[in-house]
């Protein structure tokens, strides 16, 4: 069990199997903030691990408009919200072809 969920500083109990949990917990290890990553099984983590590592590399340009940790939570927010497996699926689509088309310039 990860020791943010036997701390109580994260819950996994309300996600279903497939669904990720990506959270930012103030003070996880003292003053440390930490970034979970997890979820109840295997798709759920594949999931949420390959939605955050596409993004993580934008949150260290500190560049007027860039992508922030709010766009994250924002983003994140939004992924989670679908549900299921299928509709996760459809917008990680959505977010490869915007990704794909800022890489072409299109």
């Amino acid at each position: 069990m990860l020791p943010m969920v036997k701390t109580g500083k994260t819950r996994l109990d309300d996600l279903k199997p497939g669904d990720g949990l990506i959270q930012l917990v103030p003070r996880a290890f003292g003053n440390s903030t930490a970034v979970v990553v997890a979820a109840p099984d295997a798709a759920g983590t594949e999931a949420a691990s390959l939605y955050v590592a596409r993004r993580i590399r934008y949150l260290w340009d500190a560049m007027r408009g860039a992508f922030s940790l709010s766009d994250l939570k924002t983003d994140v927010a939004r992924f989670l919200q679908a549900r299921n497996a299928a509709r996760q699926a459809s917008h990680a689509l959505g977010e490869l072809d915007a990704v794909q088309g800022e890489e072409q310039g299109v």
